[in-house]
């Protein structure tokens, strides 16, 4: 999984060669398809590319607002899919992601020049270094993002039913593993599912986070030895290693446990989008680090009109507060991050609708904005 999020494909076809907006869709399920992804895909295009899109779009629907309107439904469909779009964009135009993110993208790469890029998620506040790869022996598992342009593996993909198909059987993973370094280490932990982290009380997870005792010791009096934390922790070759491990599975530990407790039974399958839980994780470290206190309200209402609308406000409202959070050392953003997602980011479950207390989406709006 963590290889597979660490792979971005860059679908660099010419603007000029697109007839219809299906176009872009259809692009896309010519090279990804969902059954092969364990991960949400990262999906690159050329802010050209979406330009001439947008204009195709206008030209279908006859306004600006109509077709912003059908390219956040695209966008919010591909999601479901794992599919996440993202814009290459060079230096000097990375302002223009704050109108992305009015269409529903809130990740772009960086094209720094000479092969040197930059990830960056405003969602999650990550930031991962990314580079072009021309064959598959410069895939690393070194935390960075490797660029796959699908020009130079069209044939190859061609004769599989999508790229991750391609990657999965033609990649040496024994051999990328072996030289795994600590920021995979740190990704690894941080995609631990919901089912391999324990049921631990908050308070005794922070406690460990900020204990300057032995981490795993203290964790390891709630696992049974023969979990796949336990196992993945003794198999690290060095305390340099396992520490790393233990930061990223504690903070894991401490946001699914928050989740489960808003959850009825306890009972928690996960966010549908994982930046929303990376994110979290890292406000509840930084609100526990700072001995803060807080109290968790549990009694929320559920939100009216489709869940993809709520998602998207949150998504633009939590990309601004993250920045805040972190680039500004904003207690109150942290603090709303703490409280929002739980409210009102999208489950893994299917609800029952017999038990949706219904708001109008007009007041999720103002409760978002007054944040």
């Amino acid at each position: 999984v963590t290889i597979n999020q660490n792979i971005a494909i860059y679908i660099d076809d010419a603007p000029e060669a697109i007839s219809t907006s299906k176009d872009f869709v259809n692009t896309i399920n010519l090279y990804v398809n969902s059954a092969d992804l364990g991960v949400n895909a990262k999906i690159l295009f050329t802010d050209e590319y979406i330009n001439r899109i947008f204009e195709l779009l206008e030209i279908e629907y006859g306004s600006k607002e109509s077709a912003q309107k059908e390219f956040i439904k695209i966008i919010e469909q591909l999601k479901q899919e794992n599919k996440e779009i993202s814009i290459i964009l060079k230096q000097s135009d990375i302002n223009k992601i704050d109108a992305y993110k009015n269409y529903g993208i809130f990740s772009y790469i960086v094209d720094k020049g000479n092969y040197r890029c930059e990830y960056i998620d405003t969602v999650s506040d990550t930031k991962i270094k990314a580079n072009f790869v021309t064959n598959l022996n410069q895939v690393r598992a070194d935390g960075n993002l490797a660029i796959i342009k699908v020009s130079d593996f069209k044939k190859e993909i061609s004769k599989t039913s999508g790229l991750f198909t391609f990657l999965n059987s033609s990649l040496n993973l024994k051999e990328i593993l072996q030289k795994r370094n600590i920021e995979f280490i740190r990704q690894t932990a941080s995609n631990f599912d919901f089912n391999q982290i324990p049921n631990i009380d908050i308070e005794l997870i922070a406690q460990i986070i900020v204990s300057s005792e032995n981490k795993f010791e203290q964790l390891s009096k709630y696992l049974n030895g023969s979990d796949s934390i336990s196992m993945y922790y003794l198999g690290l070759s060095n305390d340099e290693q396992r520490a790393a491990f233990m930061d990223e599975i504690l903070k894991r530990a401490l946001v699914i446990n928050y989740l489960r407790s808003f959850e009825q039974d306890n009972v928690y399958y996960g966010l549908k989008d994982k930046s929303l839980e990376n994110i979290l994780a890292k406000a509840l470290v930084e609100k526990y680090k700072s001995q803060r206190t807080f109290e968790i309200n549990s009694n929320a209402n559920l939100n009216e009109t489709t869940a993809s609308e709520v998602e998207f406000e949150l998504l633009k409202k939590i990309s601004q507060l993250s920045q805040q959070a972190f680039e500004q050392n904003d207690p109150q953003s942290i603090d709303d991050i703490i409280k929002l997602i739980p409210l009102y980011a999208e489950r893994n479950v299917e609800l029952r609708t017999a038990n949706i207390n219904v708001v109008d989406i007009q007041n999720i709006k103002g409760i978002l904005s007054a944040a």
